[in-house]
C-alpha cells in the first residue's frame, strides 16, 4: 500500500536540524517506500521547490541549510503531484483543513483539527512508522483491488 503524505514545511525544517531525522526522511519517503510526499500546496515540483526554499532563511546553521536544500531537492523524483491551485500566502494549516480530498497522513509540527494528522512528537510512536513494504493477498479480484487501491488512487 502506498500512502500519500502531506508534510508541514516546519517539520522539514526540524528534520534538517538532526542528522538522524534527515537520514530517516531520505530512507522512508519516496519511490520504493510505502510513503510518498504530496506536492501540496503546489501542483508541480518547480513551484513547491520555490515555496519551500523561501523558508531556508529561518535556519541559522549552514549544515542545517544544506540538509534542508538536499531534502527539497530529493523531492524532485519522489513526489506525488496533487492537483492544487492553492494560494501559498495562506497558512499551511488553513490550506490543509480546507483541502477537499483527505491525505493518508498529515505530518505536522503540532496537533490541529484535521483528518489523519500525526504531530511530530507522536510520529515515532505511531503505526505510521511501521507500514508494510510488501503485501500478500488472496487471488481474488476484490482482494487484488483492495491491495493496490492506494497505488491506483495516486
Amino acid at each position: 500500500m502506498i500512502n500519500e503524505v502531506a508534510i508541514d514545511p516546519k517539520v522539514l525544517l526540524e528534520w534538517s536540524k538532526d542528522r538522524r531525522d534527515y537520514r530517516d526522511f531520505i530512507r522512508d519517503y519516496g519511490i520504493g517506500t510505502p510513503r510518498i510526499v504530496s506536492s501540496f500546496p503546489k501542483a508541480n515540483f518547480k513551484n513547491l521547490k520555490k515555496y519551500l526554499l523561501r523558508k531556508t532563511d529561518t535556519l541559522s546553521n549552514d549544515l542545517d541549510k544544506k540538509r534542508y536544500t538536499e531534502m527539497v531537492g530529493y523531492l524532485d523524483k519522489n513526489l506525488y503531484l496533487r492537483d492544487a491551485a492553492q494560494n501559498s500566502s495562506e497558512d499551511w494549516y488553513e490550506l490543509i483543513v480546507n483541502e477537499t480530498i483527505d491525505f493518508d497522513a498529515v505530518i505536522a509540527k503540532e496537533n490541529f483539527p484535521c483528518n489523519n494528522v500525526i504531530s511530530l512528537d507522536k510520529l515515532y510512536d505511531s503505526e505510521f512508522q511501521f507500514l508494510k513494504h510488501q503485501i500478500s493477498f488472496k487471488r481474488t479480484p476484490f482482494d487484488f483491488i483492495e491491495s493496490i487501491k492506494g497505488f491506483i488512487h495516486l
